[in-house]
């Protein structure tokens, strides 16, 4: 076997690939820089979401004349020079790779200029430098990159459409606004301003990204427990989000994504939080050095703890603190009793249809019957019960019907309805059997087969909305939603971006008209992690809760007419017979199984 030391071409290719995964991972790198350079103005500008263009500039130290060259080299960095440097980072960047990794699949021009020496523009493309000369400019630095991937094209296809890559960076900017409120921040977006952040405090920094929606729902944490110091921001009770992209945890100054964090904070909060929803916060961890290592992987996006369960704990406690006053206090609620409430008596329907395209019909012509001197018949033989545990040692009380779709047919042979029990089941007798049906689980089914089946062949009828709905979202969340929206729209939702910061629902189905459109939202957003199928689960749970709505209840007397067309529609359909939920439709009883209950054969 032969082994090849390979070129810096080929190497700077691979680095690439880890440091270089898309334009968001380009503009991290680029500001990360100008902040480890002392600068407290910076802007991002980027055009067709960094794919085309991204160039950040800043006003911090500048680079010699004679070092610019270097940048471009692997593993070349002014913050590190030993190996135990490694043990004390104090700075964003140490890699002294991405640089090096960006030139190699984009072409980039560097200007900078220090305060008392000469000015340079250097230009390279593809790795290869192109041109070096002297240049005049404030003090600082500015890195253009532009077409990215011109020279990778297999690596261009695997890029997402501009605007979801836009979002992205949008919601790395914020992370960077958060974690560097003294730093003035301008990010503009194919020439329109998104962010313009002047340095002021955490607080003006949240007012900025997130607006009065939630800046208005925070409550201030400060803390400190030993070498531990704590302090930010976290939504107060009541007030909470369908997912996590609302978190931000900052560790000594660096944008992280950590979970030990997460969870703490959800511990704090865990008994006032609904299921489904999380807590929002932006906390800013001073931790010791030595207490973390950074060197984890080369996205710098996460990082260990020496102690977690230490860090754990304090975050916890710090939480608690900001909302309770103390780590111990709890809520108090009102314990009056509720006084009682009279409810109106509720009549039941007049008739049912079993076609799902049929509204149910309601009127008030429901005639009363009267009895009049109708007597139950009394039976002067008392019935005795023997001892039923011979029954309950050899007798299996019932067998039920297999859960994929049944060759059986209901209504053919020798077949009699015996009526209904219970107001719930309808009894069937067919060839030694005895079928148990809940008619309920059956037209619930029904339903959900057949509006299932609309779905697939898309022959959902769709409504225009007289007023669209609008609702704000973060940038990942605009990217999910975006990335469901043919799937949204084949099934009758139509959504788009509408600003920089909103969606906009125009249209529904008007199977689902009736469904609360914040919450649906809520739901698509829940744990955007999710595998989402063509079909998003979120529609067939609502599809589920309509076909329930829709099906007819148990309680409700049906007549002979009523019964037959559920049966026929059961024998046409040949459905699972479960229910959407799971629940069973058909029980069977076999004669032998009565015998044996009443020792006619052993």
């Amino acid at each position: 076997m032969k082994i090849n030391i390979l070129d810096s071409s080929v190497y700077n290719h691979i680095s690439a690939g880890e440091v270089v995964e898309k334009p968001a991972s380009i503009v991290k790198e680029l500001v990360e820089n100008s902040i480890d350079a002392g600068a407290n103005q910076i802007v991002v500008e980027i055009k067709r979401g960094g794919i085309d263009y991204i160039c950040v500039s800043d006003n911090g130290s500048g680079i010699d004349y004679g070092e610019v060259e270097k940048v471009f080299v692997p593993h070349a960095t002014s913050k590190l020079a030993t190996v135990s440097d490694l043990d004390h980072i104090c700075t964003l960047g140490f890699r002294g790779e991405a640089m090096a990794s960006i030139a190699s699949v984009a072409r980039v021009t560097l200007e900078t200029q220090t305060r008392d020496g000469q000015g340079c523009i250097y230009k390279i493309n593809g790795g290869v430098k192109q041109s070096q000369s002297p240049y005049s400019r404030n003090p600082g630095t500015s890195v253009a990159v532009e077409n990215l991937f011109f020279n990778t094209p297999a690596r261009a296809k695997f890029l997402r459409k501009a605007k979801m890559e836009e979002n992205e960076i949008t919601q790395l900017i914020s992370r960077f606004i958060f974690a560097n409120p003294n730093i003035q921040i301008d990010y503009i977006v194919d020439d329109s301003v998104v962010y313009s952040h002047h340095a002021g405090d955490l607080f003006s920094a949240i007012c900025c990204v997130y607006g009065l929606d939630i800046s208005q729902n925070v409550a201030k944490v400060e803390y400190c427990e030993g070498d531990i110091k704590i302090n930010g921001y976290v939504s107060r009770i009541g007030f909470s989000k369908p997912n996590k992209t609302y978190q931000t945890t900052i560790i000594n100054g660096r944008y992280v994504v950590d979970e030990i964090v997460s969870k703490a904070v959800y511990y704090a909060l865990e008994d006032y939080l609904m299921t489904r929803q999380y807590p929002v916060f932006i906390l800013n961890i001073t931790i010791p050095i030595e207490d973390i290592d950074v060197n984890v992987h080369p996205s710098k996006l996460n990082i260990k703890f020496a102690d977690p369960q230490r860090v754990s704990d304090i975050i916890t406690s710090a939480v608690r603190q900001a909302l309770f006053t103390s780590p111990k206090q709890k809520i108090e609620f009102n314990t009056q009793p509720v006084q009682s409430v009279v409810l109106p008596e509720i009549k039941a329907d007049a008739g049912v249809s079993f076609n799902p395209d049929v509204e149910p019909v309601e009127t008030d012509d429901v005639k009363e019957i009267s009895l009049g001197d109708y007597s139950p018949v009394v039976f002067d033989t008392k019935v005795v019960m023997q001892d039923t545990s011979y029954m309950q040692e050899h007798v299996k009380m019932t067998e039920t019907v297999p859960v994929q779709k049944q060759d059986i047919k209901i209504l053919d042979g020798d077949c009699k309805i015996i009526g209904e029990i219970f107001e719930t089941y309808i009894l069937v007798e067919k060839e030694n059997e005895l079928l148990i049906i809940d008619f309920h689980a059956g037209h619930e089914r029904l339903n959900y087969d057949h509006f299932c089946k609309m779905m697939e062949n898309k022959q959902l009828a769709v409504q225009d909305m007289l007023i669209p709905y609008t609702q704000r979202v973060n940038p990942a969340e605009m990217n999910y939603l975006l990335s469901m929206q043919q799937d949204l729209h084949e099934i009758g939702f139509d959504i788009d971006q509408f600003g920089q910061n909103d969606i906009r629902i125009s249209t529904m189905p008007v199977l689902l008209k009736d469904i609360n459109i914040k919450a649906f939202v809520d739901d698509l957003l829940f744990d955007m992690k999710l595998h989402k199928s063509k079909t998003p689960y979120q529609i067939k749970n609502y599809l589920m809760q309509t076909s329930c709505k829709n099906a007819v209840k148990s309680g409700f007397i049906l007549n002979k007419q009523e019964i037959d067309e559920l049966l026929s529609k059961i024998d046409k359909d040949h459905p699972v017979l479960l229910c959407p939920h799971g629940r069973p439709i058909i029980y069977k009883l076999t004669r032998s199984m009565v015998d044996r209950w009443f020792k006619r054969i052993v």
